[in-house]
């Protein structure tokens, strides 16, 4: 017995001692176990790639085997949005905010205009380089460069091998703006021109550049974050907008269209260099710690201006419009650190959820957790673990300029407006029928070939699977339900209904207002643009033919430039031509006019010269008086009378010319100064500008708190000139008719605040009427908008038709129960011009009438014609009356 309890004592002893050990141990084990590194992050992006341009989307007629392999072996991102065109996808993917929170959101930047993106704003590089990591960008910037301070290595870039504006030759780095007549070489070396890149063609020179940055990296292990902006496939200058080396261009002799057959070797050419990349970090021991994004900035541009045949099959649209095929993008992300990959992703990803993304998986805090600072998503655990889709909204863009909205809610895709009065609205890019593409097991062997797809171990079958999933089929589908958006708001299940096809709107209109009360609050963040016009002063000959900044103080973006002006016509565009058409015409008649009667005295001197007397003036017509039958005489009598005859009547016909001239003349002079009254007319009651205007309407119902305004609806002014408006406006909730009903019981005022936004900013205007008045009316009621002549708004106020203060008393729970919606009415009034008195000149001119009456000093002030109108008309009108009868003026 005392055997086996020492037996046990001891095991219980060897117990406690590995217990200790193993409690000592694990943090000594910790302790020794060496951190895990930052990881390195390199973010490939194609500049106007269509999302039918890559092999994964189902294409075979443009291979792209090494960016397929990549995304068979990570995550295809089927559901990656940006904005629908470049300097706004950029900016948002550099800030983590969407566009229109930045000022971002309307057009691009050109190389001779002054602005950029805001200097307040802190962008990726910062956030990575302030946690130890080497940051470099290579390729396009496009987020301004009009002074030192906006270009990328004062950004936070440590170095930057690229050019600063939108687009450049592929081969001699010149980049020629469609604004004016300004080109330059644009191609840096940090802070530098850089020379030794003109002649090599782009895409392999900025391939080259990478593989330097990482060898350097792979040699000093600091964590390293590469952007590589290709310029490719973006068009080139308009002279010579597509452009490969033709021994690439010769591989897709199949492709039928010529522009469409260089364009492919343009894709090639980035593809090789989507290789090369994951090929160099393999050389150097980085890959197992690195993260490959690649993506399109935005959708192709199928057609248009800067057109590089991009394709976007299947989705509606193309670049710089609201549809699916300017903001659903091809995308994926490859990276030994995600858990869950070889699979087609639906989850909702935005361009500016990449800042936070990638941020998280490198343990770098962005933002300080406040709403207003990152409007991206941290979608990192998302994708690693495919735990499921944080993001629910995606707002695409809002540009009150152009005027158009695109944003996503749960499914359901709006649209509110579009670009260009819908010229790029239709379904492009169809691949041709006659070409003869590769085929299925032609494209397999492409991609089972590459380097990554051994790494990544692939299969055909998994191929095909992954293909198969990630390729959007609209089938053969025709739109039943076309929508307009300049018409009206549409709304589509972007689901089920990816190519746009079947408007929704009429079906689900309780959502449609859901969503434009969801819209305000973007609304209400949004930034005014900061666009400006092009300064002369950029002009690359004074900086010997380069682009280069041209200001030295970053604040005279908002002291000393204007705004983008304002249309340059008062009248709209359909009217104008047939102003200037009538205009043309009567001035081309007044001139011929006034050389007719320049030259009126001496042609009247030709017409009405005297027949001279026959007796001492030769007669120009033969006469032989000496003939001895005397024949010969009778017939010279006989055609001397003739002769007569025929001059008198063509002097009377020459009168005739004349007058009629003349009449032409003075109808002609009549009708210009007509015609120019009436413009002058039209011009002097025109708007000087006439653009969109978005009024938000909020009311105060609730007695206990009194200035809590609660959104009521939305009204929106699409023409101030011609007060144009459309009204949607939420129904009254049961809470809010019992607020509206004790307001009316207690003969309070229904007070109502409109927020104005246009391009100038938000301004609110408060307007009230009587709560029973509003009840008895039935919720009728009507709004005034009042316009200046700038356009500008300056009142907006309420009236109800039921005003009368009596009716309140009588007020019966009916006549609230029954009330549902607002019936509004919106009238565009229009500021009537008038003179403006000179009253100090007035009073003095007054005093001294007055004066000189004293003396007895009359004076008649009138002027020459109201003295003598009454004699003038009668000499007129007989001036008039004697035109007409030539043949008086000739006796």
């Amino acid at each position: 017995m005392s055997n086996l309890s020492g037996v046990s004592i001891k095991r219980m002893t060897h117990l406690a001692v590995l217990l200790v050990l193993c409690i000592v141990g694990q943090p000594v084990l910790a302790y020794g176990q060496a951190p895990r590194k930052p990881p390195n992050i390199v973010i490939i992006t194609a500049d106007d790639m269509g999302w039918h341009d890559v092999g994964f989307h189902g294409s075979n007629q443009i291979p792209t085997p090494n960016i397929d392999a990549l995304a068979y072996d990570g995550i295809i991102l089927n559901r990656h949005y940006s904005a629908p065109m470049c300097t706004p996808s950029r900016a948002a993917l550099m800030t983590g905010r969407n566009p229109i929170n930045v000022g971002m959101q309307h057009y691009v930047i050109d190389s001779d205009e002054p602005w950029g993106l805001g200097l307040d704003q802190r962008i990726m590089p910062e956030y990575f380089r302030a946690a130890g990591y080497r940051t470099h960008m290579i390729g396009k910037w496009h987020l301004g460069f009009f002074t030192e301070h906006y270009i990328p290595t004062n950004r936070g870039f440590d170095t930057h091998i690229g050019y600063l504006g939108p687009y450049v030759d592929y081969w001699s780095y010149v980049s020629k703006m469609n604004s004016g007549t300004f080109q330059g070489y644009d191609m840096r070396q940090n802070r530098f021109v850089n020379y030794a890149a003109n002649g090599t063609y782009a895409t392999d020179y900025f391939t080259m550049a990478a593989k330097d940055i990482i060898a350097q990296h792979g040699k000093s292990e600091e964590p390293m974050l590469l952007v590589l902006n290709h310029l490719a496939p973006h068009a080139g200058n308009d002279d010579d907008p597509l452009q490969a080396p033709q021994e690439t261009i010769d591989k897709f002799t199949y492709i039928q269209n010529r522009d469409r057959r260089t364009y492919a070797a343009m894709m090639s050419k980035l593809d090789d260099s989507v290789g090369a990349v994951y090929e160099s970090l393999k050389v150097n021991r980085m890959l197992h710690n690195s993260i490959i994004v690649f993506l399109s900035d935005n959708g192709g541009v199928t057609r248009g201006m800067h057109s590089n045949t991009g394709s976007n099959y299947p989705f509606r649209g193309q670049k710089h419009s609201p549809w699916e095929g300017a903001v659903r993008t091809a995308a994926l992300i490859w990276s030994p650190l995600l858990q869950d990959t070889q699979r087609v992703s639906n989850q909702w990803f935005h361009i500016s959820d990449w800042l936070p993304t990638l941020a998280s998986a490198a343990g770098i805090k962005v933002g300080n957790g406040s709403f207003s600072d990152i409007d991206g998503i941290d979608q990192w655990e998302a994708l690693a673990y495919g735990t499921g889709n944080p993001r629910q909204r995606l707002m695409n863009n809002l540009d009150e300029i152009f005027g158009y909205t695109s944003y996503m809610e749960n499914g359901f895709k709006y649209i509110n407006g579009t670009t260009l009065n819908g010229v790029n609205d239709e379904w492009y890019g169809e691949t041709d029928a006659f070409d003869k593409l590769p085929t299925d097991d032609q494209y397999l062997n492409g991609v089972m070939s590459t380097t990554i797809a051994k790494a990544g171990m692939l299969d055909e079958k998994l191929i095909t699977y992954l293909r198969r999933h990630a390729r959007v089929n609209c089938g053969n589908a025709i739109p039943t339900k076309r929508c307009n958006p300049l018409v009206k708001p549409c709304l589509f299940d972007i689901i089920n209904d990816p190519c746009e096809m079947h408007d929704i709107s009429s079906q689900y209109p309780r959502k449609l207002r859901e969503i434009r009360q969801h819209l305000e609050h973007y609304r209400a963040r949004a930034v005014k643009p900061r666009n400006r016009p092009h300064d002369p002063e950029a002009d690359p000959t004074k900086f010997g033919g380069v682009w280069n900044w041209w200001r030295t103080d970053p604040t005279r973006l908002a002291k000393q430039d204007d705004e983008i002006p304002p249309p340059s016509h008062s009248l709209a565009k359909d009217t104008q031509l047939f102003v200037i058409i009538p205009i043309v015409v009567v001035g081309i008649i007044f001139v011929f006019g006034t050389l007719l009667y320049l030259s009126n005295k001496n042609l009247i001197k030709l017409c009405r010269r005297k027949k001279q007397d026959s007796s001492t003036t030769p007669s120009e017509i033969p006469t032989d008086a000496s003939s001895p039958d005397g024949k010969a005489t009778a017939d010279a009598a006989f055609s001397s009378k003739i002769y007569v005859i025929s001059d008198r009547d063509l002097d009377s016909r020459r009168i005739n010319l004349i007058f009629n001239m003349n009449l032409l003349m003075k109808i002609t002079f009549l009708g210009s100064l007509w015609l120019a009254t009436s413009i002058n007319f039209v011009k002097a009651n025109s708007l000087e500008y006439d653009g969109w205007l978005n009024i938000a309407l909020f009311h105060a119902l609730d007695i206990d708190e009194p200035n809590k305004f609660t959104l009521r609806g939305n009204v929106t002014v699409t023409n101030r000139n011609t007060g144009l408006v459309s009204v949607a406006q939420e129904p009254l909730s049961l809470q809010d008719r019992n607020k509206l009903k004790r307001l009316a019981q207690e003969n309070r005022l229904y007070r109502l605040e409109a927020h104005v936004t246009d391009s100038d900013g938000v301004t609110k205007f408060l307007t009230s009427s009587k709560a029973c008045a509003l009840a008895k009316a039935q919720l009728t009621d009507v709004l005034w908008v009042s316009l200046d002549h700038s356009g500008m708004v300056t009142a907006v106020t309420q009236s109800v038709n039921n005003g009368n203060m009596n009716e309140c008393r009588d007020l019966s729970n009916t006549d609230v129960d029954v009330l549902d919606e607002f019936n509004t009415d919106v009238y565009v009034k229009h500021t009537e011009s008038a003179p403006i008195p000179d009253t100090a000149s007035f009073i003095q001119k007054m005093e001294r009438e007055r004066e000189a009456r004293e003396r007895g000093e009359t004076k008649d002030n009138r002027s020459f014609f109201a003295k003598y109108w009454m004699y003038l008309v009668p000499v007129v009108i007989l001036l008039l009356i004697s035109a007409t009868n030539p043949e008086a003026g000739q006796r």
